[in-house]
């Protein structure tokens, strides 16, 4: 359960609650002081009832609150700088490099990648995986339970697609988690109950998420090292997202799983979409994936999907 939780953003969740639910428990103990008990009504019974309470008691709570979300805030701040120096070394000996925030970071819309205005994305390492394209960056946006939500940290862990695929996201079974699956389109099931009793699946178009989730696809997510692994087609790469980030190893067997989903898609729907895999074919992340789009014939996008001169 690693890619839910950090004890930087646990921390700043449970501050902000705190601060949330001693505001409206103090809100209502003064709204109390000046309305009558209505009989029958429970949010006015309780409303009196916290009158007997102390002011003090929810000063202090919010109080504590306010410096837990302000140590979360400094932890969280923190992260950015401890991923990317635990990620040095490993792009020292990979050949991997750094890279602005690409381009399908922005252009996703599913949690943790879909705050517009209010995400925040740094710089990324890129690299070669198996002969593609990879990338590693940590972003900031808004998470947590619901009604408490707050900043949260979350690496984000992908391999890019030369143009948009249908959108997909698969969301290991988790009540914890049932607020984070992807706005719109519908629920997915499958042949597979085992596969269902594991998985949610929610996509944009049925048919086409069958084709990408055949038989030995689901089989392949049913292995030890898929469990735990949220995967989103969205923006025009195969993504996941954890809180806690993962390095070394286990970065590179999330990496394999991405890998194996992405790979494991027909050929035939890869040229029914006219997409492909981001193939390395140089040291330029931006130069291959222009190249690939001007080979497939797909229409630039707007300025920046050009070529410096």
């Amino acid at each position: 359960m690693g890619f839910r939780f950090s004890r930087s953003n646990t921390v700043t969740w449970v501050g902000t609650a705190m601060m949330i639910v001693g505001g409206m428990a103090l809100f209502r103990r003064g709204l109390g002081a000046v309305i009558d008990p209505v009989e029958g009504v429970e949010d006015t019974t309780l409303t009196q009832d916290l009158q007997t309470v102390p002011v003090w008691v929810f000063l202090v709570v919010i109080a504590v609150g306010l410096a837990l979300a302000i140590v979360g805030g400094v932890m969280q701040g923190a992260s950015q700088a401890v991923h990317d120096a635990n990620f040095e070394d490993y792009a020292e000996g990979h050949g991997w490099t750094l890279f602005q925030a690409p381009r399908w970071v922005w252009e996703a819309r599913t949690f943790p990648l879909d705050g517009s205005k209010q995400l925040d994305a740094g710089i990324a390492f890129v690299g070669g995986f198996r002969g593609h394209w990879a990338t590693v960056l940590m972003v900031d946006n808004v998470g947590g339970p619901q009604g408490t939500e707050s900043l949260g940290t979350y690496q984000i862990i992908g391999l890019p697609f030369n143009d948009d695929m249908p959108r997909v996201h698969l969301m290991p079974r988790d009540t914890v988690e049932q607020s984070r699956e992807m706005a719109g389109g519908s629920r997915i099931d499958f042949e597979s109950a085992e596969f269902n009793a594991a998985w949610r699946v929610r996509g944009d178009d049925a048919r086409r998420v069958h084709d990408i989730l055949h038989a030995r696809t689901l089989e392949r997510l049913q292995r030890p090292d898929a469990v735990g692994v949220p995967i989103v087609i969205d923006g025009g790469a195969i993504w996941t997202w954890r809180a806690e980030p993962v390095y070394g190893e286990d970065f590179e067997t999330v990496l394999g799983v991405l890998h194996d989903v992405a790979t494991g898609i027909p050929a035939y729907l890869y040229q029914d979409l006219n997409v492909e895999l981001l193939q390395k074919k140089s040291d330029d992340l931006h130069a291959d994936w222009v190249m690939s789009r001007r080979a497939s014939g797909i229409p630039q996008k707007d300025a920046d999907d050009a070529l410096e001169a």
